[in-house]
């Protein structure tokens, strides 16, 4: 024999044998149990509270982008010039320099006349989010912020590798407040290594190492007119050399590296050279990875 027996729920009816054993069901299935339904929330709510890292996701003015992995391509590198540079500064390191697979390159202190720097290698993670965060910022296009116009202002230069090439960004007065320079601004603060999360470097920082130095040197008066102690020069003659922004510019590698680092470290930025009939003021720095001679410091 059957019987039929009506369910908590309305419309369904499930059919029973003599034995007890139910052969069919007609409706909707029972209602979940409150354990599984707190079970469900439960993981909803991790999954809505899952940490997000900034620049991962996808809209149209923060894509999701791929920094390149060649540690030989400079990604990204921001400079600033300003309006009236001295022989000091004319050969001044970037204040940041990013490579692929996350290696940077910043100024460190002098130590005397020689721009010494240090180096760090960032998490995938941290390179990623700099990256991403460079597109953020409105640096995948070539731009050129110079309004209002300011005569002798400092100009930051910010140059981006992306997958359609280099990408440069020129903004003069860059302390200025407006919607144009505010993102940059903000930008460039996060790359300051102080202000990275804990665990955003792997390795660092450490002494930057370069292979070549670069020795700029800018003429200042005739010796027969010195009238303050200058020391001899003992490398090439100083009016020699490659003509870049500032005066000539000699490189040394191997033995002599270390030689051009000696007299650097020895001296002052203020320090006097004579060479030939001249006398000149050096700047010293080390060259980057991408670097290759004086004339890669031609802006």
């Amino acid at each position: 024999q059957h019987r039929r027996q009506r369910n908590l729920y309305p419309d369904q009816i499930v059919t029973i044998t003599s034995g007890g054993y139910p052969t069919q069901r007609v409706g909707h299935p029972p209602l979940a149990t409150p354990a599984s339904i707190i079970m469900t929330i439960v993981l909803l709510l991790l999954a809505g509270c899952a940490p997000a890292e900034p620049g991962d996701h996808a809209t149209p003015d923060h894509p999701t982008v791929e920094p390149p992995a060649d540690p030989g391509v400079l990604v990204l590198q921001v400079r600033e010039t300003p309006g009236m540079p001295d022989p000091t500064t004319v050969a001044a390191m970037p204040e940041f320099s990013l490579y692929g697979g996350g290696h940077v390159v910043v100024p460190a202190d002098r130590r005397g006349a020689l721009q010494t720097a240090r180096s760090y290698q960032l998490t995938a993670s941290a390179y990623r989010r700099i990256y991403r965060q460079a597109y953020a910022a409105g640096l995948d296009r070539p731009r050129r912020i110079d309004q209002p116009p300011a005569a002798d202002a400092p100009t930051l230069t910010v140059t981006l590798r992306t997958a359609d090439g280099t990408q440069t960004t020129t903004v003069t007065t860059p302390d200025r407040s407006d919607p144009q320079r505010d993102p940059i601004t903000t930008w460039r603060r996060s790359l300051q290594p102080g202000t990275w999360p804990h665990g955003d470097v792997t390795a660092g920082p450490v002494d930057y190492q370069p292979t070549r130095l670069a020795a700029t040197a800018t003429w200042t008066a005739s010796a027969s007119t010195a009238t303050q102690p200058i020391q001899a020069w003992p490398l090439d003659p100083l009016d020699t050399g490659t003509t870049v922004e500032g005066g000539q510019c000699h490189t040394y590698t191997g033995d002599r590296l270390t030689q051009a680092q000696d007299l650097a470290t020895t001296a002052t930025p203020g320090t006097r050279w004579s060479s030939g009939n001249d006398i000149y003021l050096v700047a010293f720095r080390p060259l980057l990875p991408n670097e290759t001679d004086c004339a890669s410091l031609q802006r």
